[in-house]
């Protein structure tokens, strides 16, 4: 099927061909360059998952690994053709759900934070004071007692 850029999936719908330019058939997507066989690679998307599948010879890695057998792709991946063409795979449906754990996993860690600071505000020496001039004054309900016995016995 070939490149396809209204659709979920952007630019690969079906099978999706990557080679020379002038291979003996017409590659949907043409690359140049050293290590770049005529048919290089051929991408299928179906129900949902991308696989990249080399042809014999080619060089192929994803993420610094060199691949001989079709591997799935997934949001991220960086893919090297040949020595020089390099891209990212973006899957936009994996990336929303990404977004979402990513969001979830902050919104975790920021309730963590905020019970972490209450319970810290908590048990402080400010939070014990039982008066409100003893809030003012950062002193402490221990603190008071010997504070009144002092002006006591000053006057």
């Amino acid at each position: 099927m070939g490149v396809i850029v209204d659709s979920p999936l952007p630019h690969l719908e079906g099978t999706t061909t990557v080679g020379k330019e002038c291979a003996s058939r017409k590659c949907d997507i043409a690359l140049h360059g050293p290590g770049i066989a005529a048919e290089h690679c051929i991408i299928k998307h179906s129900d949902g998952s991308v696989c990249l599948y080399p042809r014999s010879h080619a060089s192929c890695a994803i993420n610094g690994s060199d691949i001989t057998e079709p591997t799935r792709l997934t949001q991220g991946d960086v893919i090297l053709l040949g020595k020089t063409n390099m891209f990212r795979f973006n899957n936009p449906s994996e990336a929303a759900k990404l977004r979402i754990k990513r969001k979830s996993l902050n919104d975790i860690s920021m309730e963590r934070r905020s019970s972490s600071n209450l319970e810290m505000f908590f048990k402080s020496p400010m939070s014990r004071a039982s008066s409100s001039n003893s809030l003012l004054s950062g002193r402490t309900e221990q603190d008071s007692p010997r504070l009144l016995q002092r002006s006591a016995s000053a006057q």
